[in-house]
């Protein structure tokens, strides 16, 4: 099977001549697999005076002085029957160890999934506070401009009422909207960040592959220059795929605060230690014994680096199930749940009358349905992170999969909270229009003044379309 890699299987041809022309000089035969190999024949009763041939490649014809000799033999002291047979063993030999990387992830299969969740986060990102839990926040920016006006308002429009049930409202869910909807982003950006991460691993990955064959070369041809080996070392490139996921992700298109970034940074572990390979040795089987190892070390170098994109995945979800109040919508707030109150409950204060405020009532639920809206959109988008473009024929890595479980049940979660949050918006508004109506509309009436009134939602941008803002610009 040929690899997948750009240029590594010619790299590990010249490998392969690289480990002959080293043993070919073990018995005192120098130079190349192109140019042939110089040395002298062996002494045999037909030709008892030993002379001077050149053996080539692949053929392993002999030549003396120029015309080619189909009675002498060049001379391996009984280790091989015919200088094909070297050939042959380090042909299959180095082909064998290079053959655990012929089948790896494209870094390409990941470029769909990568662009999608950085439209995503872009489409979160409405200004909101992140916070996570330990008395710190950060702020996120205004990549959908549309989306912070709707929050905005929803958390304002109605602040000045002083029923009861009203305050429950805006304590249970308006005032929370921004903060909820900060943490739905961040969990996007640290879904981003470990996709991205398994790209980074092939890119890198394939660098090191070819540096690693380089090195090989290079280790051979300086132990068959009479070089002992030489003292050549490389490092493992794809460690650096965790420290660079986060920026990768953001040269997606995507406008999103470092706050955003660095708050979703925070669920990454720190970088393994970085191994020195070193290809020198003072045999032909010591640098093999080296190459072999560099190969080794970067499975499991691989295996570390997805095993930390593993362990972000798992931050990130439990983080989110430890602070349901700044990610899940559907997590009242408040004591004093809004949706479970009653036409018997206080929704206006002294001075607010239904015929006053029901009007501006019904006019905030169709700004919280267009949150709710655009919150179901960016669930339903959600790029569907099939298992295939993570699939290795060989297990190289954390696993056939890689880190694929962890960061779908990233994708599973995050999506469980878009989905929750947008069906519990929704509800939120149908109540907000039937305390409107003072208890006295059908579930149909409420779904069409619904509609109407998300029809007539002010757009909070009106020169800036984007694809998940004002439904008149999305549609």
């Amino acid at each position: 099977m040929a690899s997948n890699v750009p240029g590594l299987d010619a790299k590990i041809q010249k490998v392969v001549e690289a480990a002959i022309a080293a043993e070919m000089s073990d018995f005192g035969y120098y130079g190349t697999c192109a140019d042939g190999f110089d040395g002298y024949s062996r002494a045999t009763e037909e030709s008892p005076i030993t002379d001077s041939i050149r053996v080539t490649y692949p053929e392993g014809h002999v030549y003396a002085f120029g015309n080619r000799s189909d009675h002498l033999e060049p001379n391996f002291s009984g280790a091989y029957a015919h200088v094909t047979d070297l050939y042959s063993k380090w042909d299959e030999e180095i082909k064998q160890n290079f053959e655990r990387f012929d089948d790896l992830p494209t870094p390409e299969g990941f470029d769909f999934s990568i662009e999608r969740l950085g439209v995503l986060a872009t489409a979160l990102d409405a200004g909101g506070a992140y916070l996570d839990g330990s008395g710190s926040d950060a702020r996120t920016s205004l990549g959908n401009a549309d989306l912070a006006g709707y929050v905005d308002a929803i958390g304002s429009d109605l602040s000045g009422f002083r029923g009861d049930a009203i305050e429950a409202l805006n304590g249970s869910y308006l005032s929370r909207t921004s903060t909820v909807i900060a943490g739905q982003q961040v969990l996007m950006v640290a879904l981003g960040i470990v996709v991205t991460g398994e790209r980074e691993v092939w890119i890198r990955t394939r660098e090191d592959l070819l540096e690693i064959a380089d090195s090989a070369e290079a280790a051979f041809l300086d132990y068959a220059g009479g070089g002992g080996g030489g003292s050549l070392k490389t490092t493992f490139l794809v460690l650096g795929a965790i420290a660079t996921a986060a920026t990768a992700f953001t040269g997606a298109g995507m406008i999103v605060t470092a706050a955003a970034l660095n708050a979703a940074g925070t669920f990454l572990p720190e970088t393994p230690p970085e191994p020195e390979l070193e290809f020198a040795g003072g045999s032909v089987s010591e640098v093999h014994g080296h190459l072999l190892m560099a190969l080794s070390d970067q499975c499991r170098v691989i295996a570390d680096v997805e095993r930390a994109f593993a362990d972000c995945a798992d931050a990130a979800v439990a983080s989110s199930v430890a602070n349901p109040d700044y990610h899940d919508f559907a997590t009242p707030g408040d004591p004093v749940p809004f949706l479970q109150a009653g036409e018997d409950a206080e929704y206006f204060g002294p001075g607010e009358s239904l015929a006053v405020h029901g009007p501006e009532l019904r006019e905030a639920a169709g700004k919280v349905e267009a949150v709710a809206q655009v919150l179901q959109h960016v669930c339903h988008d959600l790029p569907t992170l099939s298992s295939w473009s993570w699939d290795r024929y060989h297990v190289v890595g954390y696993g056939r999969y890689g880190h694929h479980g962890e960061t779908q049940a990233l994708a599973q979660h995050l999506e469980g909270l878009l989905q929750g949050s947008a069906t519990r918006m929704n509800e939120v508004a149908e109540k907000m229009v039937l305390v409107s109506y003072d208890f006295e509309a059908t579930e149909q009436q409420i779904a069409d003044e619904l509609r109407q009134r998300l029809a007539e939602v002010p757009d909070p941008t009106p020169n800036q379309d984007v694809e998940y803002g004002h439904p008149a610009d999305a549609g």
